[in-house]
């Protein structure tokens, strides 16, 4: 790519103008583009402007894209790899997934100056009628479009962003349903032999997500210090489970673990031996979670085991305790832990939080019994017995 410069002389006028011409081959589509403009009165100004639209060309073709011509399904691919580095990789492939099973499908052939905010908003009314999305996964598809649309814009593939113009759906405030000590303990004594018992053990006693559950080896685990580490995590990345880095820094963690835990582990650890021995071929990465051959479980699978089983042997109605979702579960740990008055820098280090904000603002059904008990302290301590002043 080279900018020339050529000189004109207008007989009429009787004066120097000058113009730039920029012509070059497209290396991704193998076009020829040409631009060019004139009127400038100095060469130096004529050649200043056609560099300045040279760097703008460059930027567009840098992903194989030129005059706006691209359509969303070729722009949202490449910008997905070219982000790719920059993301965590469960981050990356929940992107892909949402690209793939829901924006191709929805704005793959238009071309990407041409979107509008109406296509963006039956999208998101198609994913909440007729998928049954809920308005978070929504919010998190605008997240990602938003992020695509500006980088097109930076990148002068687009002249305006559409997505400025966009409200996300408002984010749903959900009660949390978690439960309380008695109905914690009697769901596991309920399902003590039943498939689903050790993860809703592991979730509901250690607070840990479903992919850092399925991801934890028996090397994380020291049964002699009660306590286990949270290094990795499992998840299914182009149709293959890998074990991937945690999604933060704070993810990485130690949990202190319950005796109770301890002897489910020991009682697993026994049966896992017993199938190895049995196996010449059992999964040698030793997973706390895993098959009868030792491999790993997919998360998604454990999740939706855990729905069969509740409702296969109608434990809850049984129990006369409330369904909860089995990422509810962490959540009834954080819910324990809080309302034992644990510090919450504690919880939200044990929980994996990136602030105690974060874990402030997730439980805040907590705070207000909490407040109750540091205000009944606090007089305790100031007036102990019969020495309040106001009585």
């Amino acid at each position: 790519m080279a900018v020339s410069v050529k000189e004109r002389y207008s007989k009429r006028l009787k004066i120097k103008t000058y113009s730039y011409e920029i012509d070059f081959i497209d290396p991704t589509t193998k076009e020829r583009i040409r631009e060019t403009d004139s009127g400038f009165t100095t060469k130096k100004e004529a050649r200043a402007a056609g560099r300045k639209k040279e760097i703008e060309l460059k930027d567009k073709t840098t992903l194989g894209f030129k005059n706006n011509k691209i359509k969303f399904s070729k722009f949202i691919v490449d910008w997905l790899n070219t982000i790719k580095p920059q993301l965590a990789n469960s981050t990356w492939v929940r992107y892909k997934i949402a690209v793939d099973k829901i924006m191709i499908p929805a704005l793959g052939d238009k071309y990407l100056d041409k979107i509008k905010p109406s296509d963006i908003n039956a999208m998101y009314l198609h994913c909440t009628n007729d998928l049954g999305n809920s308005t978070t996964t929504i919010r998190q598809y605008h997240w990602i479009l938003s992020k695509a649309f500006k980088n097109a814009l930076r990148w002068k593939i687009i002249d305006y962003d559409i997505m400025t113009t966009i409200d996300p759906p408002k984010k749903a405030k959900r009660e949390l349903t978690v439960y309380n000590k008695d109905q914690l303990f009697l769901l596991l004594d309920r399902i003590k032999n039943l498939t689903c018992y050790m993860p809703v053990l592991l979730s509901s006693t250690t607070g840990m997500r479903l992919g850092e559950l399925c991801g934890l080896r028996w090397k994380d685990v020291n049964l002699k210090d009660k306590e286990i580490y949270i290094t990795r995590q499992l998840q299914k990345v182009d149709g293959e489970l890998q074990l991937l880095e945690l999604k933060t820094p704070t993810s990485k963690r130690k949990i202190p673990l319950l005796d109770y835990t301890i002897k489910g582990l020991e009682d697993l650890k026994q049966i896992q031996e017993y199938n190895k021995s049995k196996n010449e071929n059992y999964d040698k990465r030793s997973f706390v979670i895993c098959k009868e051959d030792g491999s790993p479980y997919e998360p998604n699978y454990v999740s939706k085991n855990y729905t069969r089983v509740m409702k296969q042997y109608n434990v809850c109605k049984k129990l006369n305790i409330p369904y909860i979702r089995f990422h509810d579960l962490r959540h009834t740990y954080a819910t324990m832990l809080l309302v034992a008055n644990t510090n919450p820098k504690v919880v939200s280090e044990l929980m994996g939080h990136s602030t105690v904000s974060m874990t402030l603002n997730t439980y805040s059904h907590v705070l207000p019994s909490l407040k109750e008990n540091a205000i009944n302290k606090l007089e305790n301590l100031l007036f102990p017995g019969d020495e309040n002043p106001q009585k």
